[in-house]
């Protein structure tokens, strides 16, 4: 089976998740996930138990031969999980603590099958962050980019 016979419930309304799909070639369809996000023991089990309920909220609008798709990505600074900013000030905020330095992004994702097999993992990358000035980091949040990350 080749990736593009596969057809794609993908349970976000994240655009970045739709264009890499578009970019790959998958057939696919957005339900948006209807499950509040939670903070677990680890940063890894976070990403992955989020990721899960997403795809397990939307398990009623699965068709048959199609796989459910959810991921839920979170960025860690030190032991701090960042969550995604509430507004224009906690995104500077966010920017300026991560501008320079080292932290973990971690993407946990569930795929959900017909039959009900549920499959999750992660995926774990140390990223550094260039040294960012102030108009840099204003302009960046200008853009609305990093309201969603």
């Amino acid at each position: 089976m080749r990736l593009t016979d596969l057809n794609i419930l993908l349970a976000s309304s994240s655009p970045r998740r739709k264009e890499i799909l578009s970019m790959v070639g998958v057939n696919f369809r957005v339900v948006k996930a209807n499950a509040e996000e939670r903070l677990y023991k680890t940063p890894v089990e976070t990403a992955v138990k989020n990721a899960e309920r997403k795809v397990l909220s939307v398990k009623h609008e699965l068709r048959d031969k199609e796989v459910a798709l959810s991921a839920d990505t979170i960025v860690v600074l030190g032991d701090e999980i960042l969550g995604k900013p509430a507004n224009k000030e906690e995104a500077v905020e966010y920017l300026k603590r991560l501008s320079g330095r080292w932290h973990t992004v971690i993407t946990g994702f569930a795929l959900l099958f017909p039959d009900g097999r549920l499959i999750s993992s992660f995926e774990e990358s140390r990223v550094k962050f260039k040294r960012l000035s102030l108009n840099e980091i204003e302009w960046y949040i200008s853009t609305g980019e990093p309201l969603d990350k």
